[in-house]
This record gives structure tokens, sequence and C-alpha cells, in this order.
């Protein structure tokens, strides 16, 4: 078996399917979390708000191609699921953080 070879699924329909779901909801929670966590840090260290919220907004839309991208290309949905679930998770819990450090 060569180090490229792709094992078959049983239910490839199922497997498309959870990459578009991924892709769509993960891609989503992921991009939104780094924007949030971007405009956090960005306001935090003296950019205005607006300015912050532009320029992560812009990043975070190339984010969410780059993973859209990503979930229909990568090798394994368990790889994609738990990537993206960890990395939103972790960019959503350092937005709150950073905001609520902010306005304290």
């Amino acid at each position: 078996m060569t180090r490229n070879a792709r094992i078959a699924t049983p239910f490839p329909q199922l497997d498309i399917g959870l990459r578009i779901v991924c892709a769509t909801l993960g891609g989503w929670a992921f991009s939104w979390g780094l924007v949030a966590c971007g405009t956090a840090a960005l306001a935090g260290l003296g950019l205005s708000f607006h300015d912050a919220e532009a320029v992560m907004q812009m990043l975070g839309l190339l984010s969410l191609l780059g993973v859209l991208l990503w979930s229909i290309a990568g090798a394994s949905v368990l790889r994609i699921v738990g990537g993206l679930a960890i990395g939103a998770t972790l960019l959503n819990l350092g937005a709150w953080l950073l905001q609520r450090a902010l306005l304290a």
C-alpha cells in the first residue's frame, strides 16, 4: 500500500456531507473567533476599534476561504473536525478573555 492510498469509506456521501457541514459551520466559527480575538487584541494595543475590526474582517474572510478549501481537500474528516473544533474554541475563548480584560 502506498502512502497516498485512500481507504475506501463505506458511505462516501456521509464523508462529503460531513466535509460540507464542517466547512460551513466550522469555518464560520473559526473565522468569527479569529475576528473577535484579533479585534480585541488590536484594540487593546491602541488601534481604534473600527480600524481593528475592519482589518480583522478582511483577514477573517481570507481565513474562511482557507478553512473552506482545507475542509474539502483534507485527508481525514476526523482531523478536520478536530482542528476546527479546537481552533474555534480556543479563538473564541481567547476573544472572550481579552474582551473581559479590556472592559475591566
